[in-house]
């Protein structure tokens, strides 16, 4: 009763042709007009050479396995033909690989005193098959088959095939293939090779497409048993139904006949065969194939199901590094936008529940989350948002549902956010340490927090410049989704947070309810029942591509963490850090990769050491005079994290990206007075006037800090160079917004430092743009730096800081993460940004 009517129609016309298939009447052997005995079951399918990319296409043509569209396992059967009835064959698809086995009766027509009888032998044939791509959308392939079966005369025979595939668009697709190469010989016949061209076209879409297969030997064929033509000739073709149903016609010019049906479930594939072979009376034979494939099939007969995602902690932009102390788990935000811009598309996805824990991070992040849910409803599916307590990220990203649902026994935290630093001058001199410094710009303060209480008045009016562009954000947006004033909105932060009462009197949610009562409450939006299909299922579903040749490739490189020198890595306090040598290596590849048509830089940094950011500039640049590079910059992108960037051909950053912070900054620590205070003294013998150049133990003269200060300025004056260079503006005009000010990506747009507002997503399409891909078509993507392997994570978790399990308290842990920082820019010369901001 909840199947309509179009769709009952269409299944009683599979499952009649699957009945007939079986119930036909059992006739004499059906061959192809041109074949051998050693062809096994392969002339029962109805499809083409160029176009099968099914587990069993390596039957048809080996090239098929290198297009990266063929995995799985076929089993197919066949049906009331004297020589084919009952038999079985299996089919195995591995990456570039293909194994295959088929199960089949042989007749062979036998001179006795009575006359001419037949008679059936057990036959067993075995394919192995492999295949390599040889250039963009051209691929080449080999089979080698070889037959064990009570009938002497094949028994251990053997036959080579070659393939080869081109599909130079999505509209054309050609096969050639040759058979037999070896000429086996059956009864003193010696077999010549057999040529196959193949052609489709889909001259409209991917729903139709044209089929035609030209066979030829050297001459024809003439036996006692059989007269083969030199050629023949068929066409035909497929037509997709609807979602998950296809069906495939097939004539030749001896009039037989092949049509196909294909019902997809998934994973699964039923197919039922019919076949018709003209020999001076109508021959009918059928079968059916089932494959489990590795790729999953869109279809209108999957049950209708909503997609579950628990946020619970922070959206990460890369995968953390397996570790003895845990880790390795968590949501990335680029497999999130990919699987709801997927889940819009699908047909049995009709909505989205997001379970809210957690949803820490950093504005830009939780901003881009946001737009894809609200790209999803623009389908007209729905979102509900289910919130344990929501903090103000959290209610933030809530906000972009249709309807959004609080536990009774929660509240709102809806309270706005905060930056918060700690100054650590005193605890140094109470410990005898004095920081010493030199820099360039009024706004560079990184050194603030070792040498003052608070912020000087520069730094402090730039960080409450960025808090104003990310709250006036914060607000638009939560006003925007729920049809309020920024006034109100902004009366409602200020007087949060809400228990659940409030929270439902004030319209900042739409029900109370417990968690299993959320399907009933989707159901009743929906208007239909719906199951639940969690986010794992789901991401376990490696789309079907149909589209034929080669879709172009966009390079994503991520640099995440602060810069320093060698391999990526993870701090237990500073979190994740980008090393130059990784980095580098990474844009070499893609560089030398002529697959790759555009390269997009994901940038989350606050910086760190200066020449390792200048040798990740450097292979920027040099990318980006071979082809596009594309800067997306996530929460953050300054000082170093700017520097890498601004050599690329564009730069995309979001609305609150926080970013510039151009500038120089040299820190040491003075340490005598600890030593003294401990009771320790220091003998210290020096060769050359400067060798104690960064002095930590005895006093600093005026000398020092001006000799430092002039190798800060020309660092410096290089900096706004590169800057200036990359972004091809003047160099005066780069040091009136350099000076180490951070400014929020809406400014860095008006005064020339990013190009355009925009996400990950976003940044893709300018990538696509800029490297001459239409719009629509889609992309692969080749992602560096790889994650690591579990040695390698092993490795890493043993060695001292690189682990993250540990847990501290706040207070604790910020004080342990500045001693980090000095400990891990142990370098004198920093592009560092001086804070970091998070939405809480």
């Amino acid at each position: 009763t909840m199947v309509s009517k179009p769709v009952r129609l269409v299944l009683f016309a599979f499952f009649t042709l699957f009945a007939f298939s079986i119930e036909a009447a059992i006739q004499p052997r059906t061959a192809s007009p041109i074949s051998t005995p050693f062809d096994g079951l392969r002339g029962i399918f109805a499809t083409t050479s160029a176009t099968c990319d099914d587990p069993y296409a390596f039957w048809l043509n080996p090239a098929s396995l290198a297009a990266g569209r063929v995995g799985g396992i076929s089993y197919l059967h066949t049906y009331n033909d004297s020589t084919l009835s009952g038999d079985d064959a299996l089919a195995i698809a591995m990456g570039s690989v293909g194994l295959g086995v088929e199960l089949m009766q042989t007749i062979s027509t036998e001179l006795t005193s009575s006359g001419e009888r037949s008679l059936s032998y057990s036959t067993r044939r075995y394919t192995i098959a492999a295949a390599k791509r040889l250039a963009q959308g051209l691929y080449a392939g080999a089979s080698y088959a070889w037959l064990a079966s009570e009938l002497w005369e094949i028994d251990k025979a053997s036959t080579w095939t070659a393939g080869m595939l081109f599909q130079p668009g999505k509209r054309l697709s050609l096969a050639l293939t040759s058979r037999d190469l070896n000429s086996p010989t059956y009864r003193g016949i010696e077999f010549k090779p057999i040529y196959q061209l193949s052609v489709g076209l889909r001259p409209l879409s991917n729903q139709f497409t044209m089929l035609a297969t030209y066979t030829w030997r050297d001459q024809a064929l003439r036996t006692d048993e059989t007269t083969q033509p030199r050629s023949c000739f068929s066409y035909g073709a497929q037509f997709q139904l609807s979602s998950g149903l296809n069906l495939t016609v097939l004539l030749d010019d001896r009039g037989n006949f092949n049509a196909g049906l294909g019902l997809d479930i998934g994973n699964l594939a039923i197919s039922p065969i019919l076949r018709r072979a003209n020999h001076g009376s109508d021959k009918i034979s059928g079968a059916t194939i089932v494959t489990l494939d590795r790729f999953w099939r869109e279809s209108i007969f999957l049950r209708k199901s909503y997609l579950e995602i628990t946020l619970d902690g922070p959206i990460r932009e890369i995968h953390r590094p397996l570790s003895l102390f845990g880790g390795g788990g968590g949501l990335i935000l680029r497999d999130l936008l990919d699987r709801i811009d997927y889940a819009k598309g699908s047909g049995d996805i009709q909505a989205i529940v997001l379970r809210c824990r957690d949803a820490g991070g950093n504005l830009a992040v939780l901003d881009e989350l946001r737009q894809a849910i609200l790209d999803f409803r623009k389908s007209g599916k729905k979102v509900v948002a289910y919130l344990e307590n929501p903090s103000s990220a959290t209610y933030y990203l809530a906000t972009s549902a249709d309807y959004i649902a609080l536990v009774p026994n929660g509240y709102v935290g809806l309270v706005g956010f905060k930056s918060e630093s700690l100054f650590l001058r005193g605890t140094l001199e109470k410990v005898g340490i004095e920081a010493k410094y030199a820099r360039v710009g009024k706004y560079k303060s990184a050194v603030e927090p070792l040498t003052r209480d608070s912020y000087s008045e520069p730094s402090r009016q730039a960080l409450e410049a960025v808090l104003d562009d990310m709250y006036e954000k914060f607000i638009e947006d939560i006003s925007l989704a729920r049809g309020w004033t920024p006034e109100h909105t902004r009366a409602l932060i200020d007087s949060g947070p809400y228990i659940p009462s409030d929270a439902i009197a004030y319209g900042l949610v739409d029900t109370l309810a417990y968690w299993d009562e959320i399907p009933k409450i989707l159901n009743n939006l929906v208007r239909r029942d719906l199951k639940c299909l969690s986010y794992g299922e789901f991401a376990k579903r490696v789309p079907r591509q149909s589209v034929w040749g080669e879709s172009p490739t966009i390079g994503i490189v991520y640099g995440v963490g602060g810069i320093t020198h060698g391999q990526n890595r993870r701090n237990l306090f500073t979190g994740d850090i980008m090393g130059s040598e990784t980095i580098c290596e990474a844009f070499r590849q893609m560089r030398n990769d002529r697959s790759v048509k555009a390269v997009v830089f994901r940038v989350d940094s606050p910086g760190g050491l200066m020449t390792a950011s200048d040798k990740i500039r450097h292979e920027v640049e040099l990318t980006a005079k071979e082809k596009p590079v594309i800067v997306s910059m996530g929460g953050v992108a300054a000082s170093g994290g700017y520097h890498i960037s601004c050599a690329a051909t564009r730069i995309v950053a979001d609305y609150t990206t926080v970013t510039g912070s151009i500038g120089v900054l040299s820190l040491w620590l003075h340490t005598r007075g600890f030593y003294e205070k401990i009771g320790a003294n220091k003998e210290i013998f020096v060769r050359g006037k400067h060798a104690d150049f960064y002095p930590s133990w005895r006093d600093v003269t005026d000398e020092d800090l001006e000799r430092i200060q002039w190798y800060i300025d020309r660092f410096y004056e290089n900096f706004i160079k590169d800057v200036a260079k990359g972004r091809r503006m003047g160099i005066d005009e780069v040091h009136q917004i350099a000076q180490g000010r951070i400014w929020s990506a809406k400014r860095a747009n008006q005064i020339g430092l990013v190009d355009e507002i925009g996400g990950l997503r976003h940044a893709i399409e300018v990538a696509k743009t800029e490297a001459g891909i239409p719009k629509d078509q889609a992309v692969r993507f080749k992602v560096l730096p790889k994650r690591r392997g579990l040695l390698a994570s092993i490795a890493s978790t043993l060695r001292p800081g690189e682990n993250r399990g540990m847990m501290l308290p706040p207070e604790l842990s910020d004080l342990a993460t500045t001693l980090s920082y000095l400990r891990l820019y142990d370098e004198p010369l920093l592009y560092l940004m001086p804070y970091t901001i998070e939405l809480k």
